[in-house]
């Protein structure tokens, strides 16, 4: 889980502002002075966070500092949370109140119908620009039952069954397919240890 002190530095890095190891503080205050000169120049910024779920509890408490400053006509920034159900879970705990009561909007993208799958799939395809069926019927069902319905999984699970087939010459994905593709991704995340890069982030 990232901390507040990391969620800073990230956000230097995205606005090009260049920084030692200071303390928190400081780190508040030169985002604030750089969002404080792009707001002057008439611009306006948006901060996304994605698996936003993955942050730390006292994030959510001190996320809103970033946003204010005396000086500010309006809030130096909008900011987007995207992540698992567990977010607003988080968002609601009294710790995360200051945060929760500036939230304008909330959306959740619930699980896919059985025929809605079908038309998030042709509707990829589609833009991918298939010009025949990908899926065996059986093949789709695999899909749908390996990936409970969900947006993110569902589009993991075909491009790896995809690259599979792919790989092995089959015209058409197949329940084969994406078994042993799925099968070969979970040994994958097995047996291979995160980069040093990730395990740092994550320390």
């Amino acid at each position: 889980m990232w901390s507040f002190t990391e969620l800073l530095r990230q956000i230097l890095a995205a606005l090009s502002v260049e920084f030692k190891p200071y303390q928190p503080s400081v780190m508040v205050r030169l985002i604030q002075e750089r969002l404080m000169a792009i707001q002057n120049d008439g611009k306006k910024c948006i901060v996304i966070i994605d698996e936003a779920h993955l942050l730390r509890p006292d994030v959510y408490a001190q996320l809103h500092i970033l946003a204010q400053h005396p000086e500010a006509r309006n809030s130096l920034f909008s900011l987007m949370l995207c992540g698992q159900e567990e977010l607003a879970e988080k968002i609601s705990t009294p710790q995360s109140r200051p945060l929760l009561s500036r939230i304008a909007e909330g959306y959740y993208v619930s699980a896919l119908s059985h025929d809605d799958f079908d038309d998030y799939i042709d509707h990829h395809l589609q833009l991918a620009g298939a010009r025949h069926e990908v899926f065996e019927p059986l093949g789709r069902e695999a899909v749908w039952q390996c990936s409970n319905a969900n947006l993110r999984s569902i589009g993991n699970a075909c491009l790896a069954a995809m690259q599979y087939a792919a790989n092995n010459d089959i015209r058409m994905v197949n329940a084969e397919c994406v078994r042993k593709s799925q099968r070969a991704w979970w040994h994958d995340a097995s047996t291979h240890a995160l980069p040093p890069a990730w395990e740092a982030r994550h320390e």
